[in-house]
């Protein structure tokens, strides 16, 4: 999940959280665009390895599914 949020002026971040991974995690930007494309990029980056197929199997420019849960 990423949630965006500013936290003061010029200060936007996303609140990066994804189950047995990692808990409310900030990712900052300059603005709310580019702080959920940091947000995106972190959990692309954690969730790599777990990703059917493996790396070998992985094509550059594929889809895959980010599901956004609220409370």
């Amino acid at each position: 999940m990423s949630e965006g949020k500013q936290g003061g002026k010029e200060d936007y971040y996303a609140v990066v959280s994804i189950h047995s991974i990692v808990e409310d995690k900030k990712a900052y930007g300059i603005d709310p665009i580019q702080s959920f494309t940091l947000g995106l990029k972190l959990i692309e980056q954690l969730t790599r390895e777990k990703r059917i197929g493996g790396d070998e199997a992985v094509v550059p420019g594929a889809s895959w599914k980010i599901e956004a849960i609220l409370d």
